[in-house]
This record gives structure tokens, sequence and C-alpha cells, in this order.
């Protein structure tokens, strides 16, 4: 196996942070004369508590590209997308702009991309049963030395061994900021969740309406929510409550 690559997975696997693991995963693509990278969502990201639709995490923001590509609403239109969404593998920039059967607008996003001296890149599909993710690589040097077939072969495991990596650190940080609820607080979510009103949460629970209202305020303050619904959700998402 290669020896990059093998260092990679195998620290790759220690990382301690998401900082850690994209500077890991920055250093391997560099060495291969990929400055530049994303981590976008296309579909599909239930499993992470923040909601995104491209972009969750980006380092080396691939020269200010992803705010542009957000800005004007490049997402549906672009072809490497449909490309990602498609079918998992390694998509050339290069390539797809050479392609036929592309709109005046698809053809105006390479043209841009070199704009922003991305020179040369590619998108990375990782499917998966979550929905579809896909990682940006690009290098912002004219350098006329290109990766070879079997390199890109090497950061395609490289990517697809990243998103596990990152996908088990957020999920790690995510049990460990799980909030804590008392039983009487799991009681009326409980309650809640069958769509009964206050004064009767009280009778079920034979307490004042006043309780009810102290433990309710108690649950939407540790579960940082506007409203009960919203708690609701985020106890079902936290395994805190089962219907």
């Amino acid at each position: 196996m290669n020896s990059r690559l093998e260092e990679f997975l195998h620290q790759g696997r220690a990382a301690s942070s998401v900082d850690k693991l994209f500077s890991l995963y920055s250093k391997l693509l560099d060495g291969y004369g990929f400055d530049q990278l994303t981590y976008a969502i296309t579909s599909g990201h239930n499993e992470f508590a923040t909601d995104a639709e491209l972009g969750l995490v980006s380092h080396n923001m691939l020269n200010g590209w992803v705010e542009h590509y957000r800005e004007n609403a490049y997402l549906e239109v672009d072809k490497t997308t449909h490309l990602l969404r498609a079918n998992q593998g390694i998509y050339k920039w290069g390539n797809i702009e050479k392609r036929d059967d592309l709109s005046s607008v698809q053809k105006r996003i390479f043209l841009e991309a070199q704009e922003a001296k991305m020179y040369s890149g590619a998108s990375i599909s990782i499917h998966g049963p979550a929905g579809i993710k896909g990682v940006t690589i690009a290098s912002s040097s004219q350098a006329s030395d290109s990766p070879r077939a079997q390199d890109f072969d090497i950061m395609n495991v490289a990517s697809y061994h990243f998103h596990l990596c990152f996908l088990s650190l957020v999920q790690s940080n995510q049990v460990t900021q799980t909030v804590s609820l008392t039983l009487r607080e799991r009681e009326v979510l409980k309650w809640v969740s069958t769509g009964i009103g206050r004064q009767e949460i009280a009778d079920k629970l034979d307490a004042s309406i006043h309780t009810i209202d102290f433990h309710s305020r108690n649950i939407l303050k540790k579960m940082d929510a506007k409203n009960m619904a919203a708690a609701l959700v985020t106890a079902l998402k936290q395994g805190l409550l089962t219907l």
C-alpha cells in the first residue's frame, strides 16, 4: 500500500478533532498538488446536528469559491453536482468541461472557477445510506504535472476514509453533548408528544399547571429550543424519548 495513504488511514482513525482530521487530509492532498479543499453536503444530511446544504465544513475555502457558488445558486445547475448524485466516483473538472451537453451556465461555472485561480480540480462523490456527500479538491497552481490515474484512486480511497472518520467524530461529539433530563421532564415531554394541553398533562401527572410550566421552561432551556415541539424533536433525535 502507498505509504502516505497508509499513514493517513492510521492517523485519520486516531484524529481527536475535526480540525485535526482536516489537517491530515489536507496534507495528503497537498502532496498530490491539490491545495484547495472543501467537504460538501449535497443531500441526506440528517445524521448531522447542524443543517447544511453545501459546505457543512470547509477548510481552504477554494479561494472564496464556496461563497460565490452559494450566492449564484449553482448547486442545482452545476453539471458536476448532477454527475455526483448519479454515480459514485471521481469526476475531473477538465473532463466535464469538455462535454458537449453543457448549458451556457454550466460552461460559465468552469470559467469562473478558473478566474478564481482554481486551474484544475476534481469532485469526489461519496454515496451512502444517509445520502450523498462529496469532496471537492482543486489546485491553485498552473504546474504542468498532473496527478496520475493511480493518484486519483488513492485520493478516492482517502476521501471515503475521511468521510467515515468525519462522521464518527461528529456523532461522537453529539453523544457527549446529549442533554440530561429528569424523570419528570421526560414524562412531561412524553405527554406533549400525544398532543394534549398543559391542563391535561397536569391532570395526568397529578400536578399543578404551574408545576408543568416549570418543567416546560427547564426543558426549553436545556434543549435550547424555542417551543416544546422543537424540544420534542431534539429529544427524539438524541434518543431521550421514544414514541
